[in-house]
């Protein structure tokens, strides 16, 4: 599950069947374990942030209302057989683990309690590896959008982008 609107994607896998989702989060089934953490691992990452803040609507505090835009990026179905898919989920998995060994009793503010868990992640150098094969997953894909472009806008890659020109 990740959150609807902010201003950075918050996602995790949820194991819990009674867990109750509500109205500002987005979720999702999955086939197991190592899928929920890849998808955790790749919706958190800097590297789907940043194309996904470009798209964000603004609002008084910035960049709101992530929605569905996560899902214009060229990320592939899980695959178990896929290499690079296993190592993105065996990062998610690790940093799941780390964040849930963060000290959050002093943390008032939900936002200062996901920052420390950044500032965790980053330090054990879990986030930048996240970083970098999430950024090998997607490659260039870009999201190409129109002003009058309808939803379902077209993903493509920077050379079919320099093809079409």
């Amino acid at each position: 599950m990740y959150s609807a609107s902010g201003n950075r994607i918050a996602a995790a896998y949820v194991t819990d069947a009674d867990a109750v989702v509500e109205h500002k989060l987005y979720w999702m089934p999955v086939a197991g374990v190592s899928e929920g953490h890849y998808l955790a691992a790749i919706l958190n990452s800097d590297v789907v942030m940043d194309r996904v803040i470009k798209l964000q609507s603004r609002g008084l505090f910035g960049a709101r209302d992530i929605d569905t835009l996560p899902w214009r990026l060229p990320i592939p179905i899980f695959d178990p057989d896929n290499e690079l898919h296993r190592s993105i989920a065996d990062l998610g998995e690790s940093a799941a683990s780390l964040a849930e060994t963060a000290d959050l009793s002093t943390v008032a503010e939900f936002t200062a309690g996901r920052a420390l868990v950044r500032a965790s992640l980053a330090s054990a150098g879990v986030a930048a590896q996240i970083n970098g094969a999430v950024a090998e997953l997607i490659g260039s894909g870009l999201v190409v959008v129109a002003d009058d472009a309808p939803a379902d806008i077209e993903v493509i890659s920077i050379a079919e982008a320099v093809e079409a020109i």
